[in-house]
């Protein structure tokens, strides 16, 4: 089976708007065309059940990192922005747009903060969990996805 980088192997179709291939996504690493109707791997996706959860997911120290890199991007775009408005009479349409990723970023990190520290986060992939394990129940799936290099459990084969 071929591997996707963007692209739909067999015909070419784009996958995805933004196509990272770091992307950590939860489902079937076996996806199918919505043009062509074909099978390929998409790295993108892991199988929970096989491959664990993100190690990054329940990362305390990139939450903190990120809500503080957050804050400094605002910080410097409202001073910024400040000291051209008061002293120059103008600002810059690129600051301002800096500071509005800043607060994305602020509140983005906030909502993982909140559902790390409520179990949110954890329920919801306990919810991924039992999906995936109901996938890896057809064996006719389970071997395929052994035969493209997945280790996947025995109780599954």
């Amino acid at each position: 089976m071929q591997q996707t980088f963007g692209k739909c192997p067999h015909c070419g179709k784009d996958i995805a708007l933004n196509y990272l291939e770091r992307e950590w996504k939860y489902g079937s690493p076996i996806r199918v065309c919505k043009k062509c109707n074909q099978k390929y791997l998409d790295k993108r996706y892991h199988e929970i059940t096989v491959e664990g959860i993100n190690p990054d997911s329940f990362d305390m120290r990139r939450v903190k990192f990120s809500l503080l890199f957050g804050i400094i991007i605002l910080l410097v775009s409202v001073l910024f922005n400040a000291y051209t408005i008061l002293l120059k009479g103008y600002y810059h349409t690129s600051m301002v747009l800096l500071g509005l990723g800043g607060a994305m970023l602020i509140g983005y990190t906030l909502v993982d903060f909140i559902r790390i520290k409520t179990g949110a986060k954890q329920r919801s992939l306990e919810k991924v969990t039992i999906e995936s394990v109901k996938r890896l129940q057809n064996k006719e799936y389970a071997q395929e996805l052994a035969s493209l290099g997945y280790n996947v459990p025995e109780k599954y084969l």
